[in-house]
């Protein structure tokens, strides 16, 4: 329930943004990871934008830049740190310029998934969203969407399932009886 709120915030305000900012900006990550070199080339690439890159940057940002900033910063320091920080790292190509704000949004509201859940498999599982909706989008592919929504359905499901066999929803709420003697 509360990846999708933080859809729902994140994509109203991106929306509002869009009104502001004419220029979404051009990206052309896809056609660097080989995207457009055919169905092996598009596979790849949605592997690497789907799959891999929520889980490593949200290992890193949320797991570990978050939680050692949060010590110092308290969470809402915190989280505009490592949004801003997780907004200059998408800065390799200068015509992303324009989507680097809704990056910064993005980066923190990821933290406030994290704080809020206590799990990763939140902010990974909007990552994973955020990602599949923008490669299945991307207009310079011929048929992103018979590529891009069904990679992102399966990384959705095998976070969900990966959260729930741990013992933790996806909301990050432990669902283990704790011990005898144990207060909660």
């Amino acid at each position: 329930m509360a990846v999708a709120v933080a859809a729902v915030l994140f994509y109203g305000f991106s929306w509002l943004y869009g009104l502001v900012i004419s220029d979404g900006g051009d990206q052309d990550t896809l056609e660097r990871l080989g995207a457009d070199r055919g169905g092996a080339g598009l596979l790849a690439a949605a592997v690497v934008v789907i799959v891999l890159a929520p889980v490593v940057e949200e290992f890193f940002f949320r797991g570990f830049v978050y939680r050692a900033a949060r010590n110092g910063l308290g969470p809402v320091g915190a989280a505009l740190f490592v949004g801003v920080l997780f907004g200059a790292v998408h800065l390799g190509d200068p015509d992303v310029l324009p989507l680097i704000p809704l990056l910064v949004v993005l980066g923190a509201l990821m933290c406030v998934l994290y704080e809020r859940t206590g799990s990763l498999a939140a902010p990974i599982a909007l990552h994973v969203l955020n990602n599949a909706l923008a490669f299945s989008t991307t207009a310079e592919l011929d048929s992103p969407a018979s590529v891009g929504l069904p990679v992102g359905a399966v990384m959705l499901l095998c976070v969900w399932v990966l959260a729930t066999r741990r013992g933790t929803s996806p909301s990050g709420r432990d669902r283990r009886p704790l011990p005898a003697g144990v207060q909660g």
